[in-house]
């Protein structure tokens, strides 16, 4: 029996972007370590493994307590394998002292031997003070530029520990998919979205209707080959490509962005995915790898992004809800609430009074939506040099529609939140006969006064 028939009958998994690797001689055991995939015995539970100060490799199996030694790797004489020797075992007959294990990759081992001495297993390692003192300062930078604290963004991270993924949902507008790609760099360390090329470790994709596992995951797509004849190759998409490059460098972190996951059939779109992302490190057979498995490594996280606006949140079912974590991102919860301010404050100071006015229109749309749902998101109006023609342009082509959806059939709802009205009760016009008028719903003493040229409007606490 061949390598390649032994390997079909154990049925070991293979790692994304590399060949499975040979068993060992007793037990199957894979005695690589877990940069290169975890480490699973004949009974298919995930072996641990430690390195000692004697540079030897200690391997237990969690479920059958089989204990091996395992000593440092040596350069065999013909150069071209590196093997691990038991030298001690064990609590069981599997093993013996003598046995030898060879890594399959042995350009990449043999690497990593010359610059480490011995392979180390990534889960064992703490991250050093260093490491954490670089994400505390790139996540600082990234609040900078998000407008938020930097807890919030630490808190998000220990989601994504906790999980592997969250989701950010909320309204248009309220900036949630420039939030998850500028987390998403600085969890990455890229400087932008642009530098991090086809082998970076950072993807984004969206998410569609006719968005399909396929195009998600992998598939049969059509091809020409040296002869001009047609056929058809299977071919991977941004996750197993991501996936792969998250296996190959275990000590980085990679991000997926997913933009607006609730517009595609979800169970269609992730199939397998759905056990892989809480059982990380684990393999499941998939469609196009009935034999061979798949194995979603734990330093790839997931941040999709999901729009409210039609209710779509309510059709994720349980089992997918379970398994992310989910972060409101509303108008009038933080981080989103005051961010119109605080740009303002930073980029167009003369602008301040877009964001008060933006406050009590969504004061009153969530009394007349029952419900946050659908308020007015600051992104829309987050544009240096907007005067009150370019407010009127975007309100008129841009919110009008979204409330005349949303309060489609009350028409003097709808009137209601029409520019110019919005304008006479909360603009410039609002006391040109005289009278202030106060807003039962808006902040208490927080009352508009029109200012000097007529389209500047300031709050009397300089809100």
């Amino acid at each position: 029996m061949d390598d390649k028939q032994y390997w079909q009958q154990v049925k070991r998994p293979s790692v994304p972007g590399r060949p499975p690797e040979k068993p060992t001689a007793h037990c199957g055991t894979l005695h690589s370590t877990s940069k290169w995939g975890p480490h699973y015995c004949a009974c298919g539970s995930v072996a641990k493994c430690h390195i000692e100060p004697d540079a030897a490799t200690y391997k237990v199996c969690p479920r059958t307590s089989e204990v091996v030694w395992v000593g440092p790797p040596i350069q065999r004489s013909d150069g071209n394998k590196v093997v691990n020797r038991v030298v001690k075992a064990t609590g069981s007959p599997s093993f013996e002292v003598g046995d030898e294990f060879r890594s399959a990759d042995i350009r990449k081992q043999n690497q990593h031997v010359a610059e480490h001495g011995v392979d180390p297993d990534p889960r064992d390692v703490e991250s050093s003070s260093d490491d954490a003192d670089d994400l505390r300062s790139r996540l600082e930078s990234a609040a900078r530029s998000l407008l938020c604290d930097v807890s919030f963004l630490e808190e998000i991270v220990a989601l994504l520990k906790d999980k592997g993924q969250v989701i950010l949902y909320g309204p248009p507008g309220t900036g949630k998919t420039y939030f998850a790609r500028r987390l998403a760099w600085a969890l990455t360390d890229i400087a932008d979205d642009e530098d991090y090329g086809e082998n970076g470790p950072y993807s984004l994709v969206q998410f569609h209707p006719a968005y399909s596992y396929e195009d998600f995951f992998e598939g049969f797509r059509p091809a020409v080959d040296d002869d001009g004849n047609m056929t058809y190759q299977l071919t991977s998409g941004p996750l197993v490509r991501l996936a792969e490059r998250a296996a190959e460098n275990p000590d980085e972190q990679h991000v997926m962005v997913i933009d607006e996951i609730n517009r595609a059939n979800l169970p269609r779109v992730l199939g397998e995915l759905l056990y892989l992302l809480e059982y990380r490190s684990e393999w499941t057979q998939t469609q196009y790898r009935p034999v061979d498995g798949f194995v979603l490594p734990s330093n790839l996280w997931f941040i999709a992004t999901m729009n409210t606006a039609d209710r779509s949140i309510a059709l994720i079912d349980a089992a997918m809800r379970r398994r992310f974590h989910f972060v409101p991102f509303f108008p009038n919860r933080p981080p989103t609430q005051g961010l119109l301010r605080r740009w303002t404050q930073h980029n167009a100071p003369e602008q301040a009074w877009v964001a008060e006015m933006l406050d009590r229109v969504n004061s009153e749309l969530e009394q007349a939506l029952g419900g946050d749902h659908l308020l007015i998101g600051p992104s829309h109006f987050m544009k240096p040099g907007l005067d009150v023609e370019g407010l009127q342009r975007i309100w008129k082509y841009n919110i009008e529609p979204l409330i005349e959806d949303q309060l489609f059939g009350r028409q003097d709802a709808i009137d209601s939140f029409r520019f110019d009205a919005v304008r006479t009760r909360h603009g410039s016009g609002a006391t040109s006969s005289g009278t202030e008028r106060e807003q039962s719903d808006g902040p208490a003493g927080d009352e508009v006064q029109p200012s000097n040229d007529g389209d500047r409007v300031d709050s009397r606490d300089g809100g």
